[in-house]
């Protein structure tokens, strides 16, 4: 499977985790469904990012082509904000008790929060990000 295959199945899992959670943090009391879909979408966002470090930014960083370079670091120095916020959102919320973060206004605001940054993200990459890396890898391959 290509890379960028890859990266846009993996982002329509996060996608779908990330609404799950939200309608998890929304129903009735099943705790454990919050749980495992907090826990899931770490693990899927992470091992997300880790694959974008490894295979994506550093063929754009070694385009022939300045604006290409550009585009690849803009995006990765982007991305290392965005890593920073999600992952300090996990850090804090993955300790507190579940009950509790049903109840909690910020965590429901920083989900909302964190799901529309994904959102316009997933967007960018897959409109501007992705088609770049194609034509590179074409020239290259």
């Amino acid at each position: 499977m290509s890379l960028i295959k890859q990266l846009k199945q993996e982002h329509v899992e996060i996608l779908r985790l990330l609404d799950a959670l939200e309608i998890a943090l929304n129903n009735g009391n099943n705790h454990e469904e919050l749980l495992s879909n907090l826990r899931e979408l770490k693990m899927t966002l992470v091992a997300h990012l880790k694959l974008e470090d490894k295979l994506l930014y550093p063929t754009l960083a070694n385009s022939k082509n300045e604006e290409i370079i550009k585009l690849g670091a803009q995006f990765a120095e982007e991305m290392t904000g965005i890593t920073e916020d999600v992952l300090k959102y996990f850090s804090k919320y993955l300790k507190e008790e579940i009950s509790d973060l049903k109840k909690n206004e910020e965590f429901k605001k920083k989900t909302t929060d964190i799901k529309k940054i994904v959102n316009k993200r997933v967007k960018i990459e897959e409109e501007i990000l992705y088609p770049t890396y194609e034509k590179e890898n074409k020239k290259d391959g």
